[in-house]
């Protein structure tokens, strides 16, 4: 009996390989387009149990709210963007949530009933298909 020789297996083939590059190529133009398409936020509304209020991002401020049950909230304005400092709450989501810097952004202290939204400017992408 003559061996017939093995089909070599490749793990990866020349199409498969065309599919990743492309799907790779359109996730970076994608966040390209993101990134030059996102302005900033004017201001942030902040909503607390007793009602709104609005923080300019223009200048860098430190304010500290009281949420529910009197958790204490600390807001930081630097740059064109806030973030919640700082929070009494157990879970600490909020202050995890990081920098917030484009219109149309959102942060919320649940616990304490504080919530952050940016508004004015122009709101950037949230996406695009081909």
């Amino acid at each position: 009996m003559a061996e017939t020789p093995r089909s070599k297996r490749t793990l990866i083939r020349k199409g498969d390989m065309l599919v990743l590059v492309s799907l790779l190529a359109a996730a970076l133009l994608l966040l390209l387009v993101m990134r030059l398409t996102a302005r900033p936020g004017a201001e942030a509304v902040v909503t607390v149990p007793g009602g709104e209020f609005t923080l300019s991002l223009a200048g860098d401020q430190v304010r500290e709210v009281t949420g529910l049950d009197g958790i204490p909230v600390v807001l930081e304005v630097n740059g064109g963007r806030i973030r919640f400092q700082s929070s009494g709450c157990p879970d600490k989501i909020c202050v995890n949530s990081g920098w917030l810097s484009r219109a149309g952004q959102s942060a919320a202290c649940v616990p304490a009933g504080v919530a952050l939204r940016l508004v004015g400017g122009t709101q950037g992408v949230d996406a695009v298909t081909a």
